[in-house]
């Protein structure tokens, strides 16, 4: 049986974030070791399936505020942020319906949405996802300077969370001419996937680079890069046997006390 190290108090929508780990939205409905607690929370869970152990890797407690004893929800985005909905009618201290919070990996609020309650109407939410309506390309690419050009690698993310890998399309132009292009995979779990090109043989100066993705029925993401190539320097390696080495440094010491020899 598998051995859980914490104490998790009302579980909803277990879902994956990777092979081995796992988001779940806690209620704290059910709190055996404090039933006055009214503490809702995100959790990241480990699994070593090997010790049949699992043990929080992050987790995100509200304030009493947030209390959400029934409805709940919590997703991992591409950006490491995570989705909350703490979707209780009511909360205690506010006059607040369903809330909903995008918190960072350090646990600072990025966004948040609260449905305020009206006289004869408040608000519920089962359970949140959020959809984009195209790829996200990375914001910061890799460019990497090699013997023979630029390598460039961007990261790639499929428009929603999804439980199976999806394919799309890119389009790579170099200074308006299309260099490269084919059919592009999009891990699953909203993990991320990697698009390289290989810029070989450029001459030093700018190059405007563009990368357009789009998913399974056109809807595109562009992204626009400039590339600059300056003069590169090569090191060339020869391999020379030992013997010959050490021949060449008797030669330049003999050299060496010779000259010094002739200037006494």
């Amino acid at each position: 049986a598998l051995k859980v190290s914490i104490n998790i108090r009302a579980k909803r929508f277990v879902e994956k974030v990777s092979e081995n780990t796992f988001i779940l939205f806690d209620n704290d409905l059910h709190n055996k070791t404090d039933a006055t607690s009214c503490q809702s929370r995100m959790i990241e869970l480990s699994i070593d399936e090997t010790e049949m152990i699992a043990n929080i890797t992050w987790k995100w407690e509200s304030s009493i505020d947030y209390f959400s004893p029934y409805w709940g929800d919590a997703d991992r985005l591409p950006n490491n942020n995570r989705l909350g909905a703490f979707g209780a009618y009511n909360h205690p201290k506010t006059n607040f319906g369903a809330r909903l919070v995008e918190v960072t990996p350090e646990g600072d609020i990025a966004w948040e949405m609260n449905f305020l309650n009206q006289e004869n109407l408040t608000y519920g939410i089962y359970r949140i996802e959020r959809f984009l309506y195209s790829p996200i390309i990375g914001n910061n690419p890799e460019i990497l300077t090699t013997e023979y050009g630029k390598l460039i690698t961007w990261k790639t993310w499929y428009n929603i969370r999804t439980k199976e890998n999806k394919t799309g399309y890119f389009d790579i132009f170099l200074n308006d001419t299309l260099v490269d292009s084919g059919i592009h995979e999009f891990n699953k779990f909203w993990q991320p996937s990697y698009l390289r090109i290989h810029l070989n043989n450029l001459e030093i100066g700018n190059y405007n680079l563009l990368l357009k993705l789009s998913d399974s029925v056109g809807h595109l993401a562009v992204q626009h890069l400039i590339i600059n190539v300056q003069k590169n320097v090569y090191l060339v390696y020869i391999n020379i046997p030992i013997e010959i080495v050490l021949l060449i440094v008797v030669i330049i010491k003999s050299v060496s006390k010779s000259r010094k020899n002739n200037n006494q």
